[in-house]
């Protein structure tokens, strides 16, 4: 018995000097830049490749995210992450816009970038990971 709770304490110990969380969650924060410049307002999802809850975050000024996931907490899942970030805007806003009319959108960041089957962007999760840096290309 003794020896088990010695386990627990450890185990304990080891998730908060790395990062660990009880809910599963591994703290995760970043920066995206298209091009090398920050891009603000945009979406950054990481979605488990074994299945589970996506992580979300939004860019700011800077372009830096810290993801969260619905309902869980702080952080994302653990292991490999297909990665996608979006940034879309009003196509025409300085178009008047009836009330049940369709607005369209134009996307800031590439197209390929929109979903994690295409963006090509896989990140590993893990306690006491550095910054990730998302490097966007618009191919222009």
């Amino acid at each position: 018995m003794a020896s088990r709770l010695f386990g627990y304490v450890l185990l304990l110990g080891f998730c908060a000097l790395v990062g660990c969380s009880d809910n599963g969650l591994v703290p995760v924060k970043g920066l995206v830049l298209v091009d090398g410049k920050p891009i603000e307002n945009a979406a950054v999802l990481f979605q488990p490749e074994g299945g589970g809850v996506p992580a979300t975050g939004v860019t700011g000024p800077n372009g830096e995210f810290t993801l969260s996931t619905a309902g869980v907490g702080e952080g994302a899942t653990a292991g490999m992450n297909g990665v996608s970030v979006v940034k879309s805007v009003v196509a025409q806003p300085n178009k008047k816009i009836e009330e049940s009319e369709i607005v369209p959108m134009k996307y800031e960041t590439p197209i390929k970038y929109v979903s994690p089957k295409t963006s090509g962007i896989s990140i590993d999760v893990k306690p006491g990971m550095q910054p990730v840096e998302l490097k966007l290309t618009s191919g222009k």
